[in-house]
C-alpha cells in the first residue's frame, strides 16, 4: 500500500490522540477538515510511543483511535527514513514524496497480543532513534558549545524565529552538522551545499526544529524543559506541503514548532490541541 501525499494534513503529537476518542468530536472535525481538502494523517511515531506507554488499558485505547484515524493509508514514515527519502529525490532531481507501508501498521492492531519481549524491542527502537538524534545536537557539535558560551547569548536576538533566521540558518552554522547527518543517514557522496540542502522542506524543518529546541532550552531568557528528538523530528513530515499543521498538547513543543515553521515558505503551522479542537482545525489553515 503507498499514498501521494500531494494536499494538506495535520499531524498529531501522540498526546492529542486521546481527544479522538470522542466519536462525535472527531466527525465533526473530519467535516470540517474535508471541506478544506484536509486529513489527520498518523505517523510511525504515533504507534511507537503508544506502545512505549506502560499502561496496556491505554495502549489499547490509543491505538484504536490510531486504527480509526489511520484509514486506508500507511503510516508516516520514520522521520529518518522520509529525510533519506526526501534527501535521494532531490538528487535525482524530484520533490515530494510517496509513502509505502512503515513497517509498524501492525502496532495499531491489537497491541495487547503484543508479547513483552516484542514491545521492549519497539521501546529500544524509539529510545534509540531519540538517542542518535539527541547525539547528533549536542554531544557531536563542538560548535554548538563555543557558540553557547558566548556571552549575553539571550539578549542577542528577538526570540527563536529571529535566531534562527539570523544565526542558525546559516551555512556557517550549519555545515559540518549537514555533513554529519549525511552521513548519518547513510545517503551517498556527501551532500550538496547546505542552501541546497535547505530547500528541501524536511531537511529545513529538521535543522530549524532541533535550532528552535536549543534557543528554548538554552538561550531564551525564560528556559523550557528538554524535549524529546524524537518529538521535535516529527516537524519533517510537514515538509514539502502546501499546507500543512502538527497539533499537540505539549506546550514547550508547541514553541518549538512555532518558531520552526515560521522559517517554512508556506502555510506550514503548529497549533495547541485546544485551539485546534476549537476552531475545527480546517478554519485556522483556510
Amino acid at each position: 500500500m503507498s499514498s501521494d501525499t500531494s494536499g494538506g494534513f495535520v499531524i498529531l503529537d501522540t498526546n492529542a490522540l486521546a481527544a479522538f476518542e470522542d466519536q462525535e468530536r472527531l466527525a465533526a472535525v473530519r467535516g470540517s477538515m474535508r471541506a478544506a481538502h484536509l486529513w489527520i494523517w498518523p505517523s510511525s511515531i504515533n504507534a511507537l510511543e503508544i506502545v512505549r506507554h506502560e499502561n496496556a488499558h491505554i495502549r489499547s485505547r490509543l491505538a484504536t483511535v490510531l486504527e480509526t484515524l489511520q484509514v486506508d493509508r500507511p503510516l508516516l514514515p520514520p522521520p529518518d527514513d522520509l529525510l533519506h527519502q526526501t534527501a535521494l529525490a532531490r538528487l535525482g532531481g524530484a520533490d515530494g514524496m510517496l509513502v509505502d507501508d512503515s513497517g509498524f501498521e501492525w502496532l495499531t492492531s491489537r497491541p495487547e497480543n503484543m508479547s513483552a519481549e516484542q514491545r521492549a524491542e519497539v521501546v529500544q527502537t524509539l529510545d534509540q532513534w531519540d538517542t542518535a538524534l539527541d547525539n547528533a545536537f549536542t554531544n557531536n557539535r563542538q560548535r554548538i558549545q563555543q557558540f553557547l558560551k558566548q556571552p549575553k547569548l539571550g539578549k542577542t536576538w528577538d526570540g527563536a524565529e529571529h535566531f534562527l533566521e539570523e544565526v542558525w540558518l546559516r551555512p556557517s552554522q550549519l555545515d559540518d552538522l549537514v555533513a554529519s547527518e549525511w552521513l548519518r543517514l547513510g545517503l551517498p557522496n556527501g551532500p550538496p551545499s547546505v542552501e541546497k540542502v535547505l530547500e528541501i522542506g524536511a531537511w529545513r524543518l529538521h535543522f530549524a526544529g532541533f535550532g528552535a529546541a536549543l534557543y528554548h532550552r538554552v538561550i531564551a531568557p525564560e528556559q523550557s524543559r528538554k524535549i524529546q528528538a524524537v518529538d521535535i523530528a516529527q516537524l519533517v513530515y510537514l515538509g514539502g506541503r502546501s499546507r500543512a499543521l502538527i497539533v499537540t498538547r505539549d506546550m514547550a513543543f508547541l514553541k518549538v514548532a512555532i518558531a520552526a515553521t515560521a522559517t517554512y515558505p508556506s502555510a506550514v503551522g503548529a497549533m495547541s490541541l485546544t485551539d485546534f479542537l476549537n476552531s475545527s482545525g480546517a478554519k485556522a489553515m483556510g
